[in-house]
């Protein structure tokens, strides 16, 4: 969308979440967090990689770690 409905759509958000707002109810915005695999295939890795943020990393000499832990902030 663009010009003026793109203009409605974030005024019609915004409307709800004021109502919402006002009745207690609280707006959470979580990080999101992606797999190795998927920064490679939409191409932000390996060129971005100083740029990015990188949670709990696997290192070469824990082996047990979990697949889960190794997990990009997008």
């Amino acid at each position: 969308m663009r010009g003026d409905f793109a203009l409605l759509e974030i005024a019609l958000v915004q409307w709800v979440v004021q109502k919402l707002s006002k009745k207690g109810f609280e707006f959470t915005l979580v990080p999101q967090l992606v797999r190795e695999e998927a920064m490679m295939i939409t191409g932000f890795l390996p060129n971005d990689a100083m740029n990015l943020y990188r949670v709990n990393p696997k290192s070469a000499t824990e082996q047990k770690e979990r697949e889960e832990d190794d997990l990009w902030l997008i």
